[in-house]
């Protein structure tokens, strides 16, 4: 009797240890949340660096339970001005207003913590154009910052993309106040990786990559040319060489209105997801370390998706996909709430769900 208690208590041993774990870590997101601490869906890292626990299984399922989706509102700026091009061309442009700044205002007002800006200038002649115009909507951002103490409405910060093709563009950007600095084509370069690799090294997860693509091959130089390589095996090198933000454009559907490809956006959660270690194989042994820390801190490689929402339902569709894969980190979100399609208060509200 006594040894057949025992197999029994041995045999769910191993539950009631996953069980307190998975409570204990809980609390311990719950109150790093409250305290505001991770709010960059790090937090398995915090946990990690006070030695509670390491299990990446149980991180990825709690910040699926405990972190929600991002809403980064997009300002596109050409000619200092705030504008919306369909599908990337600089023939279909639709002006929505002459005070990028005062936009972003209005999305700070709504309860937004970050916003997408986009120098369009800079992305077709490769060198940014418009610094004084995001020198503005950073200064706006870090004013409220420094206003609001620290909750949840604490200023705007800036994610930068557009021309960011030389380290020096990038410093005067970060300089300027920028949270997170996007590289798009430079990273789709021959010297790509090393060049990505060296601002990591020096900028850590301030800098994103900024991956596009039409029917799934990689587009550079505002959207005017082909890199010659598949977005997804963009993807999983950058992730190899120690990017924690990829920034994922489906060019067919942006400014379309026709709702976002949850086909594609789910394959790229898929291939720098948690367990995508294989992928940095190809880039030898030194990357595999890489990502596997990587993966281990949380969900791997955090996706943000761009291009195609339409609707609150393409919102909530996104906001569903986040519960299953913990590294979509948010959507981007333009013309939607220009033409009054995505009420913003309300996609924030959503994506708090």
């Amino acid at each position: 009797m006594g040894a057949g208690v025992g197999r029994v208590a041995q045999a769910f041993l191993p539950v009631l240890v996953f069980g307190f774990r998975f409570l204990a870590f809980g609390f311990y997101f719950f109150i790093l949340r409250r305290l505001k601490i991770g709010t960059d869906r790090n937090v398995c890292a915090t946990l990690r660096r006070l030695r509670i626990g390491t299990d990446r299984n149980v991180c990825a399922t709690l910040r699926g339970v405990f972190f929600n989706m991002t809403i980064y509102p997009a300002i596109d700026i050409k000619g200092g001005r705030c504008v919306r091009l369909t599908q990337g061309r600089a023939d279909r442009e639709t002006v929505y207003s002459e005070n990028p700044a005062e936009v972003a205002a209005q999305f700070r007002a709504a309860g937004a913590q970050w916003v997408h800006v986009v120098d369009l200038d800079g992305a077709f002649s490769g060198e940014s154009q418009n610094l004084a115009v995001v020198r503005e909507i950073a200064a706006a951002g870090g004013r409220a910052r420094a206003g609001a103490g620290t909750g949840a409405g604490a200023g705007l910060r800036v994610q930068l993309g557009g021309g960011m093709r030389t380290r020096e563009a990038v410093e005067r950007a970060l300089a300027l106040g920028v949270s997170r600095v996007v590289v798009g084509t430079r990273a789709a370069e021959e010297d790509g990786e090393d060049f990505v690799r060296g601002l990591v090294e020096m900028f850590g997860e301030r800098i994103a990559v900024g991956i596009d693509a039409k029917d799934g091959q990689v587009a550079v130089k505002g959207w005017v040319a082909s890199a010659g390589v598949s977005a997804l095996a963009l993807a999983r090198r950058m992730a190899a060489i120690g990017v924690r933000t990829i920034i994922y454009t489906d060019i067919g559907t942006d400014g379309m209105l026709t709702g976002p490809n949850l086909a594609a956006q789910e394959a790229m959660l898929q291939a720098v997801g948690a367990g995508a270690e294989a992928g940095a194989a190809e880039a030898g042994a030194g990357a595999a370390t890489v990502l596997a820390g990587a993966t281990e801190a949380g969900a791997g490689c955090r996706v943000i998706a761009s291009g195609g929402v339409s609707r609150q339902g393409d919102v909530s569709a996104l906001a569903a996909l986040a519960k299953r894969y913990a590294n979509l980190d948010g959507v981007i979100i333009g013309k939607a709430i220009y033409e009054k399609r995505v009420d913003l208060g309300k996609a924030l509200a959503e994506a708090e769900t």
